[in-house]
C-alpha cells in the first residue's frame, strides 16, 4: 500500500476546493494578513488524534530560520475572531518560539461542510494521516454535522448505508436530510467510494484492540494488517496473553496472510496446525524469519552455519 494514498487524494481535492465557492478575505491585495494567536480558536470538533511533537520542534527550527513559508488558514467569527481551519502544527510551532502573530489566509463562508472539505485537504495534503485518522476525522465531521453521537451517529449511518444498498425504504424527513449530508461529506472528501464502504472501515476501525490503533497511528502496520490482528480478540486467551501476542505481532512487519496464520494458529494451535496449506504457509515464514537471522551474522557465524548445512546435506 501506498504511503502517499491519502495525501494523493488530498492533493486532488485540493484543486478542487480552490474551484469552490470559498471566498478569500480581499481585505489585503496579497490575500494574506497577520493575525493574533490568542484569537485563533480550534474548530468544534477534532481534526487530529496523533501528533508528533518532535515535528512540531522541527518545524519551529525550521520557520526559525526561513520564517513561515506556508501561512496557515482560517475562518473569520465575530469580534475579532477566527477559526482554525489548517495549520495546527505552525501555529504551535510559532508558540514555541514566543511569536504571538501569524500569516494566515482567511476565508469568509458561513458553510461548516465547505470548511470541513477544506479542513481535510489542507491537513492531509501536507501530512500523510494514518488510516484510523482518517476514520476518526469522518466521523467527528459527521458528528458535529448532526449533532449526533456514538449509537446515535452509527444508526445513522448504518441506515444511510441500508438506503444506498436499497434495503431500507423510508419518507422521514428527518433521517433522510441526515443521510444527504452523510453522502455529502463523503462526496467533498473522496476517500470512500460509497457509504458502505466508509461504515465497513469504521466498523472494523472502531472494533479494532488499543494496541492496533497505536501502531496504526505510528505507522507500523496498515489498516488491513491489523483487521487481520484484531481477529485474536475472538480466542479464550486471556487479555495480556491477546496484548502479548499483538504487540510481538506488530514489531514482525507480517503480510495479511501471515498474520492471518499468525492469528489462526494463536486461536486453535491444535486443530489449525493439522492443516497441511497451514504448515507449508507457517514453514515458509519461519524460514522468511531466519533469513533476516542469517543478514545479521557476521562472518564466523556463516562459516558454522555453511559447515552445519553442508553436513546435513551429506
Amino acid at each position: 500500500m501506498s504511503k502517499n494514498r491519502f495525501a494523493g487524494m488530498a492533493n486532488n481535492m485540493k484543486k478542487a476546493v480552490e474551484k469552490s465557492d470559498l471566498q478569500v478575505s480581499k481585505k489585503t491585495k496579497d490575500n494574506l494578513i497577520e493575525i493574533e494567536i490568542l484569537n485563533i480558536e480550534n474548530p468544534p470538533f477534532h481534526d487530529r488524534y496523533s501528533v508528533d511533537i518532535g515535528s512540531i520542534k522541527t518545524l519551529a527550527e525550521d520557520i526559525s530560520i526561513h520564517g513561515l513559508i506556508n501561512p496557515i488558514s482560517v475562518r473569520r467569527l465575530d469580534a475579532g475572531k477566527y477559526q482554525r481551519i489548517a495549520g495546527y502544527r505552525r501555529i504551535e510551532a510559532h508558540k514555541l518560539l514566543g511569536k504571538t502573530t501569524i500569516k494566515a489566509i482567511v476565508f469568509e463562508t458561513d458553510s461548516d461542510i465547505d470548511v470541513i472539505e477544506l479542513m481535510f485537504s489542507e491537513n492531509y495534503h501536507r501530512e500523510n494521516p494514518s488510516e484510523y485518522d482518517v476514520v476518526i476525522f469522518h466521523l467527528e465531521a459527521l458528528s458535529y454535522m448532526l449533532e449526533k453521537e456514538d449509537d446515535e451517529l452509527k444508526s445513522i449511518i448504518s441506515k444511510a448505508r441500508k438506503v444506498e444498498q436499497g434495503s431500507l425504504k423510508t419518507d422521514d424527513h428527518d433521517l433522510l436530510s441526515q443521510i444527504d449530508l452523510v453522502k455529502e461529506l463523503l462526496l467533498k472528501t473522496k476517500i470512500f467510494s460509497s457509504v458502505n464502504s466508509f461504515y465497513q472501515r469504521m466498523t472494523n476501525t472502531l472494533a479494532l484492540h488499543p494496541s492496533l490503533i497505536q501502531a496504526m497511528q505510528s505507522k507500523q502496520i496498515y489498516y488491513s494488517i491489523a483487521v487481520e490482528l484484531n481477529k485474536a480478540q475472538n480466542s479464550d486467551k486471556t487479555e495480556n496473553e491477546i496484548n502479548e501476542f499483538l504487540l510481538s505481532s506488530i514489531k514482525e512487519n507480517y503480510s495479511v496472510s501471515e498474520a492471518k496464520l499468525s492469528v489462526s494458529i494463536f486461536v486453535k494451535p491444535s486443530t489449525t496446525k493439522d492443516s497441511l496449506e497451514v504448515k507449508k504457509i507457517d514453514l515458509k515464514y519461519k524460514i522468511k524469519q531466519l533469513i533476516k537471522k542469517i543478514d545479521a551474522l557476521d562472518s564466523v557465524e556463516l562459516d558454522k552455519l555453511d559447515t552445519y548445512l553442508s553436513s546435513y546435506k551429506s
